[in-house]
């Protein structure tokens, strides 16, 4: 789920952004540039703000792109912990995602089942661009494969279901403290990224409901509340998003990491908008006051 951009730190988000990038195409090639993951881009912010004190993130000039304009730009340093970690967690992620979609019945299988074997290539260089991180992308891609099983489970749950994919959310953040060599955030970072990844998974699952009942595909909300009503959905997922708020809020503030910073416009002044867009949207697609 991409939470979209931070208004006052567009800069800083754009250098993280063309840095990650760069550290894709120099430890997988070119091509892995489209692992790119703008949600990652939220672990190499977090990296530099937990190392701003003691290894500062260096900025260095980058050449010509077309994503660009052709324009040239000051990037961060894609050797930095911010970049590789950035990275790494890119291609663990695209590979999940492609591994499920193999799994699924839809008409993007076939495409998936041949991806596999070139994400998976590219997903073992994860340890490579963050080696202190290694045990996290192996907690991420068993959470993946565990959340897929789950889905199989009729009358679970909300919790059940969702526990899975927040925790692989969570595993990513608290991965962040292990780059950083900032073990003592590591349970602050872990609890931040389980509610994020309670409110993305939220999201998706309120964006994709229509498409989801329209194929017979599982989705988070259905399968968690089979015979609600759209308003006690919608009243299920007002108190869901408001717990998970008050979370990040809480751990956001113990991190010192002020509102007017441009990783917490994301990490809850993005987040939040989208998240209310998409309730919002569902309410009116149900007629739900």
């Amino acid at each position: 789920m991409r939470v979209g951009w931070a208004p006052r730190g567009w800069t800083r988000y754009r250098e993280h952004l063309c840095g990650t990038c760069l550290a894709l195409a120099q430890q997988t090639g070119q091509l892995s540039r489209v692992a790119l993951n703008h949600d990652a881009l939220l672990l190499g912010l977090l990296v530099e703000h937990l190392t701003a004190d003691t290894a500062p993130v260096a900025r260095v000039p980058a050449g010509r792109c077309p994503m660009r304009g052709l324009r040239t730009a000051t990037v961060i340093d894609p050797r930095s912990a911010a970049a590789r970690y950035a990275a790494a967690i890119s291609l663990t992620v695209l590979h999940t995602g492609v591994s499920d979609h193999a799994a699924d019945r839809d008409r993007g299988r076939l495409t998936a089942r041949l991806a596999r074997p070139v994400t998976a290539s590219w997903q073992r260089q994860a340890t490579a661009l963050a080696p202190a991180a290694a045990g996290v992308f192996a907690a991420i891609a068993e959470g993946t494969a565990r959340a897929g099983l789950a889905e199989r489970v009729p009358g679970r749950g909300f919790d059940a279901y969702v526990a899975d994919t927040s925790a692989a959310f969570g595993h990513a953040f608290a991965g962040a403290a292990l780059v950083a060599g900032r073990p003592e955030v590591t349970d602050d970072l872990r609890a931040c990224g389980t509610a994020f990844g309670t409110v993305a998974a939220v999201v998706d699952a309120l964006d994709d409901l229509d498409a989801d009942t329209r194929r017979g595909a599982f989705n988070l909300l259905a399968a968690s509340w089979p015979q609600a009503t759209p308003t006690q959905v919608a009243e299920a997922v007002a108190g869901v998003l408001a717990g998970a708020g008050a979370t990040i809020d809480d751990r956001l503030e113990r991190l010192g990491i002020a509102g007017t910073d441009p990783l917490a416009q994301l990490l809850r002044t993005a987040l939040g908008r989208r998240a209310a867009q998409a309730l919002a949207a569902f309410r009116r697609a149900n007629a739900v006051p």
